[in-house]
């Protein structure tokens, strides 16, 4: 998620799409194997492509003063590119993001709750008119209101986002009384609340929650770029793996790879426990296209890809079960990386005259 002066900027990935309606997931959750047909499959559209859903403040201030409350432990750090000069790291991360008067004597809040779910509050002062609120999800193919929950269903590319039917209330001495309230719908993808009678000399929290939405650090260069499976080992370091069509993705010296080798490459990337280093960051891949599907690391720190290529020059090891593509067409690879990164232990295709998928 992303805060600007007037929206906030929600990406959301898109799932891959056979030869049915193209991007859509419905109310799945995403997610690779299920999404894949395979004669279906259009492996020139690799990387996933990203979506994004404006929900844009109608008629707010844009000078509205904007602070971050209740500073937390957590450091983000953003590795773009391969310049480290230009990678920021130890960034203070907050529970709160407050936007005073984004509208006349209304503020704004932007916070995590405990399920990590993205929420804002809007709070209305004394003898503020609340009706200035309004929201335009742009980006959205349309909106609508569930009949029996009242919740507000945001339908896009990427599937459809839904948003908790406002809580609105007020305090007196510590305890919340609701006050009811409701959205309504102002145009195609634009949306107001609906208030029922309050005491105006006191604030009023208007209180949505927005599902499905998750928040995300950066890993990544200057095209599109992908992440397909992460995990820890004993240590507690993290490694990530994915699709990069970058020359700029992030590598460092001494590792299997430094140069991307065109189309869609594989990344192998491990970061420290904290995330505030690249330990190492490597690129696997052919002059074609390839995509990666899950990894292992095993006790010693070696790291199995699986994933799918229709390079003929994939890098493949002597003595390999299988070091050529059959075929022309797509065949599954399988390789090992040893714990440094900085050699391919055994990497083989897998594979016949057909499509095969590594999932």
């Amino acid at each position: 998620m992303y805060l600007a002066a007037t929206e906030a900027v929600y990406v959301l990935p898109m799932p891959f799409a056979g030869d049915g309606e193209k991007g859509r997931q419905g109310d799945r959750e995403i997610g690779r194997p299920d999404e894949i047909e395979p004669l279906g499959r259009d492996v020139s559209a690799s990387p996933r492509q990203a979506f994004a859903l404006r929900m844009q403040f109608v008629g707010a201030n844009p000078a509205a003063e904007v602070s971050g409350d209740g500073e937390l432990a957590t450091r983000a750090n953003y590795f773009r590119g391969n310049d480290p000069s230009r990678w920021l790291t130890d960034v203070p991360a907050f529970s709160r993001v407050r936007y005073e008067e984004i509208y006349e004597d209304i503020d704004l809040e932007f916070y995590g709750n405990a399920e990590n779910k993205s929420q804002y509050d809007f709070i209305v002062q004394p003898n503020a008119d609340a009706s200035q609120i309004e929201l335009d999800f742009a980006g959205a193919d349309s909106i609508n209101i569930d009949s029996e929950t009242g919740d507000l269903l945001i339908n896009t590319a990427a599937g459809t986002i839904k948003q908790s039917s406002p809580f609105s209330y007020q305090q007196t001495n510590g305890a919340k009384y609701a006050i009811a309230s409701s959205y309504e719908l102002t145009g195609t993808t634009s949306v107001r609340f609906r208030l029922g009678e309050y005491d105006r000399s006191k604030p009023l929290v208007i209180d949505p929650a927005l599902n499905n939405l998750a928040f995300s650090s950066f890993l990544g260069g200057g095209g599109s770029d992908s992440g397909r499976d992460i995990a820890v080992d004993g240590a507690g370091n993290v490694f990530v793996i994915g699709t990069t069509s970058s020359d700029l993705f992030p590598t460092t010296s001494g590792v299997f790879d430094t140069t991307y080798n065109g189309g869609s490459d594989i990344f192998v990337s491990k970061m420290t426990p904290d995330g505030a280093n690249v330990i190492f960051s490597t690129y696997i891949g052919g002059d074609d296209t390839e995509e990666v599907a899950s990894m292992a690391i095993d006790a010693s720190g070696s790291i199995f890809v699986v994933g799918d290529s229709r390079s003929v020059n994939y890098p493949t090891t002597a003595g390999a079960y299988d070091a050529v593509l059959t075929g022309g067409t797509l065949d599954v690879v399988v390789s090992k990386l040893n714990a440094t990164g900085n050699q391919l232990i055994y990497s083989t295709f897998i594979g016949d005259i057909g499509y095969e998928l590594g999932l």
